[in-house]
């Protein structure tokens, strides 16, 4: 589906704000209400846009640790390696990387004993051959 200028300009106005009205939106946008719902609807229908979310300050979220851990997988088990580690509550997202590694797993623990567990859990998992973590310190940016 080709994404006009419109349809650009209200995604980017609900990763400022998921939660502004159709009159807020439109507004903004210099659009229709009728207009805004009918795009929303289309973009939500076409599975564009997949969902509304949440996100919490940094200080409220203190008790949460985030780590990235780049995975390195054998060429035979990818779809195996990716079917196990969704099984993992605690990691939030999985991305497929070039380079070294072949997987970025993004994780949210609650302290660095679970994320030492997960890390032993990875690692039992048929096919990784090789895994480096950071734990994240803070947040500079985010454009979410």
């Amino acid at each position: 589906m080709q994404l006009s200028y419109q349809d650009h300009a209200l995604i980017q106005q609900l990763q400022h704000n998921a939660r502004a009205s159709i009159t807020d939106l439109a507004k903004a946008l210099n659009l229709s209400r009728t207009t805004v719902q009918q795009r929303l609807q289309r973009l939500e229908e076409k599975q564009i846009i997949l969902g509304y979310t949440v996100r919490v300050a940094e200080n409220v979220a203190k008790n949460t640790i985030k780590a990235h851990v780049l995975v390195k997988t054998d060429a035979y088990n990818s779809k195996h390696i990716c079917d196990q580690l969704t099984q993992i509550p605690q990691i939030d997202t999985l991305l497929s990387i070039s380079g070294r590694y072949d997987i970025i797993a993004m994780l949210s623990v609650t302290d660095t004993q679970q994320l030492e567990v997960i890390l032993d859990q990875m690692w039992d998992i048929e096919g990784i051959v090789d895994t480096e973590s950071s734990v994240v310190m803070s947040t500079r940016l985010d454009r979410r």
